[in-house]
C-alpha cells in the first residue's frame, strides 16, 4: 500500500473518531445540565491521573463557566440598548451581529468594538437597528459563522467574494 492511501485511511479514521467524541461531548453535556456542580467535579477527579492534571481541566471550567456569564450579561445588556463601557468589552471577544432595516438583515459582519463599528456603519449605510447574533472568544469561529450567514442571507451591504 503506497503512502497516499495509507495518509487517506489514517484521515477517514481521524474523521470518524472526531465523529464519535462529538456524540460523546453532547451525551456528557446533556447529563451535565442534569447533575450538580460536585458530581461533575468528582467524576472528572476520578478519571484524570494527576492532580495538577485536575486543577489544570478546573481552572478552564471556571473560566468557561465565567466567560460564558460575562456573554450572557453582555447580549442582554446590548438588547436592552445600554451601551457598554470599555472595562466590559473581553478583549478576547468577538462579535458577530447583523444591521436590519424594515426587518430585513442588510448587512452581517464581526467586530470586536460593536459600539465603533455601529457608530461606523451609521455613516455609509442605511438601517434602523442591529443585533448580536453570538460571541465567539476565537476569530476563526466568528469568521466562519459570518462567512455561512452572508450565505445564507445574501446581505445588500456585504461583498459578495466567494
Amino acid at each position: 500500500m503506497d503512502i497516499n492511501q495509507n495518509l487517506v485511511d489514517l484521515y477517514q479514521q481521524q474523521k470518524e473518531i472526531k465523529r464519535q467524541l462529538q456524540k460523546i461531548n453532547v451525551a456528557i453535556c446533556k447529563i451535565q445540565r442534569s447533575v450538580d456542580e460536585d458530581v461533575i467535579i468528582r467524576s472528572k477527579s476520578k478519571v484524570l491521573e494527576n492532580d495538577e492534571e485536575f486543577i489544570l481541566w478546573f481552572k478552564k471550567r471556571k473560566e468557561k463557566q465565567e466567560n460564558q456569564k460575562q456573554k450572557e450579561l453582555i447580549k442582554k445588556k446590548l438588547k436592552s440598548g445600554t451601551p457598554l463601557c470599555k472595562s466590559e468589552y473581553s478583549i478576547n471577544s468577538t462579535y458577530v451581529y447583523s444591521l436590519y432595516h424594515n426587518n430585513q438583515i442588510v448587512y452581517v459582519g464581526i467586530t470586536k468594538n460593536l459600539d465603533n463599528r455601529i457608530r461606523s456603519h451609521k455613516k455609509t449605510k442605511v438601517f434602523d437597528r442591529y443585533e448580536i447574533l453570538n460571541i465567539f472568544s476565537d476569530r476563526f469561529y466568528a469568521l466562519r459563522e459570518e462567512n455561512t450567514l452572508i450565505k445564507l442571507h445574501n446581505p445588500k451591504y456585504n461583498k459578495q467574494s466567494f
